[in-house]
């Protein structure tokens, strides 16, 4: 798996989902904004896309660790996450 380039805008939407993950304080907008960024930048096919958009009332938090987990490196997120709680994003 590759590093993905993104903007500093879904760089902001992934470490916030992130950030909302590790203190239990996840909330749908920052779910379906993590899957646009998904969709925008063709990590994800429009008919995921979709059946992802549709499951989000079932179990949220597992399915966007599933997700983030097969398409964006762990080293990725701590980086970002270094961004998001120093201020930089």
């Amino acid at each position: 798996m590759n590093k993905v380039e993104l903007t500093k805008e879904q760089e902001l939407a992934i470490a916030e989902f992130i950030f909302a993950l590790s203190t239990d304080t996840l909330i749908i907008s920052e779910v379906t904004k993590c899957l646009d960024v998904l969709r925008k930048t063709n990590l994800m096919s429009a008919e995921q896309y979709m059946k992802e958009c549709q499951k989000i009332d079932m179990n949220v938090v597992v399915l966007m660790q599933d997700i983030l987990d097969e398409k964006i490196l762990v080293e990725q997120g701590k980086e970002l996450m270094a961004k998001y709680t120093s201020g930089k994003l």
